[in-house]
This record gives structure tokens, sequence and C-alpha cells, in this order.
């Protein structure tokens, strides 16, 4: 399976099941990113959620603010099915982020909690959401900033992330005006290696791009490196598409 976009959802149509046991940080994130919208602006004509999942987040965005029509989109169907729990106004939708023009015609808010980092290519998602968003339309999202798993990059495969500036500069070069951004940093401890390792893989986060030696994989290597607890530096952004 050389496809990232098929391995990103093999990942986590794997961990749909136990996704919301495990997601305490990805509700924290979420809820201090739906704070930050509704400090701007609670209604909204036409929403989609970008990378939705099982709607853990999504369900509490749609009881936070008003609006016409809701979109939930996201690339593993498994979690879609989870996701029947969402009211039965929001239109669930399995496609990738760089398909989000073909979802709903000129959306008010596009919203990705914890999910852009998936992107195969960051830039040109903002481009497509760019040109995707209404006029005067909002883009929130929350992201894995650099720093994130920093007990375990140097000894396990992980993704690479995001500086705060580098994240920005993608924004305003592909268009979009910065209303508020800030970062946060969570801290969850665990009894051993082993859960901690297993908490980042049932919540779906275990496709990596580049592998670290096949040695680095077995049991063994558990012991070499123990690990107890991972950081989570976490970027929230709200930008907007003036009118062209």
């Amino acid at each position: 399976m050389n496809n990232p976009l098929k391995c990103i959802a093999h990942a986590f149509n794997l961990a749909a099941a136990s996704y919301n046991k495990h997601a305490r940080i990805q509700r924290e994130v979420g809820d201090k990113l739906i704070h930050m919208i509704t400090s701007f602006q609670s209604h909204f004509d036409n929403v989609v959620d970008a990378g939705c999942g099982t709607g853990l987040v999504t369900e509490q965005l749609a009881r936070e603010i008003t609006y016409t029509s809701f979109t939930a989109c996201d690339i593993s169907l498994a979690s879609l099915v989870e996701a029947a729990i969402l009211p039965a106004d929001i239109r669930r939708m399995e496609i990738d982020f760089n398909e989000l023009d073909q979802v709903s015609p000129h959306p008010n808010l596009i919203f990705a909690n914890m999910a852009l980092h998936w992107s195969t290519s960051l830039a040109d998602t903002l481009s497509i959401f760019h040109s995707t968003l209404a006029n005067n339309g909002m883009l929130a999202f929350s992201i894995p900033l650099i720093g994130t798993f920093r007990e375990i990059s140097n000894h396990y495969s992980c993704r690479d992330y995001l500086t705060h500036d580098q994240v920005i500069s993608l924004l305003t070069n592909s268009g979009f005006t910065l209303l508020n951004t800030c970062h946060t940093t969570h801290i969850n401890c665990y009894e051993s290696t082993l859960s901690a390792l297993r908490a980042i893989k049932q919540t779906g986060v275990s496709y990596v791009t580049h592998r670290l030696h096949k040695s680095l994989l077995g049991k063994n290597h558990l012991h070499q490196y123990p690990v107890q607890q991972l950081t989570y530096i976490t970027g929230y952004f709200l930008a907007m598409k003036h009118h062209e």
C-alpha cells in the first residue's frame, strides 16, 4: 500500500472504533478552536468540517454555532460510520481535503480540527480552501506543530511538523488574512512506553511517510528508549478570505 492517502485512510479505519476513547487531546483542542470561532461569529450559512473523523468535535461545533447547511468530510469511511451519531441534518461525505471544492459551493466556514497535518501538501490544500470559501468566509483549524511527540521523535517513526511561523507563511501566501492565532502545550502521561505508543495508534496517528530503520521496530526497542509522557504542541489559526 504505497499510496499515502490510502495508507492514512487505512490507519484511521483501524482506529475508528477506539478513537473517541483515546482522543482527549483532540477534544480539548477542538473546544478551544470552537471558542475562538464563536468569539468572532456564531452563525454560518454553509459549514464544512474537513477531516471530521468520528464526529466527536463536529458534534460540539454543531451545538455551539447556528447554520443552514453543514457537511462533515473525512477520508476514512469507518470513521464516518462512527459519525452516525451526528445530527441528521449534517451530511457525511468520504472525500480528501483537496477535493473539497466538490463538497459544497462556497462555504462560509471551513473547520479542521487536528487534521490538516495529514494533507500531502498543506500549501496546496490551503490554496484550494481559499478558492473554495465564499468571500469573507472563515477558515478555522488546529494543527500539531514542531515539538509534538518530541519524546519519541529520535527513536520512533514520527511525522514531520511545521513551525507556527511556517503555517502563518503558508496561510498568507495562499491569500488569507490572519484573524487570530495562538499555540498551546499539552502533556499526557503514561504508565509504560507500550501504553504511550498504543494511545497514538488508537487515535490513528500511526502512519508516517518515512520510517526509521526496521531494527527500531521490535519489542526490544521499547525497553531501550522508555517513554513516560507525550507532548502535543498545537497551533490554532483563524483566517478570512476577503472579498475579491
